[in-house]
């Protein structure tokens, strides 16, 4: 039972590090197809939250369905953003960029917001490589000491 608990912790704390590039890499793609939507559609930003809830490749991204479920174009648009960065409990560089992100959106004119997209892009891609590098670093290491650690406790206890 003890082995199996801390193989576990172990396993899921791989696995939050796992998740993290999953995440920073769908935020890039997003960002990609917002600046698409803002170059060659000239979409309101209500309407870009429209498109990516349609999006089928952000159906598990939490953000998006926060973002476009409460949507109102009667309240500032910052603020749902903001509500539905922290629904979905970004934290640290993470928070940071994806309410610069909102900050950003509909507040300038189109080479502004694109010009934006485009450093968030960049910014994202070097977050993307760090999370790479640590998930490659410490996935493994939180895995086997989940497991030795389990063993241990386990002998100890007999």
């Amino acid at each position: 039972m003890i082995f199996s608990a801390a193989s576990m912790t172990g396993a899921y704390l791989s696995a939050s590090l796992h998740q993290r590039c999953i995440r920073l890499e769908t935020l890039r793609r997003m960002t990609e197809d917002i600046a698409s939507y803002i170059r060659y559609r000239e979409l309101t930003v209500y309407e870009i939250v429209q498109e990516l809830s349609t999006d089928n490749s952000y159906r598990d991204f939490d953000f998006v369905c926060c973002l476009s479920r409460d949507l109102d174009r009667h309240r500032p648009f910052y603020s749902q953003w903001e509500r539905a960065a922290d629904e979905c409990r970004f934290k640290g560089d993470e928070r940071n960029l994806i309410l610069s992100i909102g900050n950003v959106l509909g507040t300038s004119d189109t080479q502004g917001q694109l010009a934006a997209m485009e450093l968030y892009s960049a910014k994202l891609d070097s977050m993307i490589k760090a999370s790479d590098e640590q998930y490659s670093r410490k996935g493994k290491l939180y895995r086997s000491l989940g497991v030795l650690s389990g063993a241990m406790l386990g002998i100890l206890m007999l």
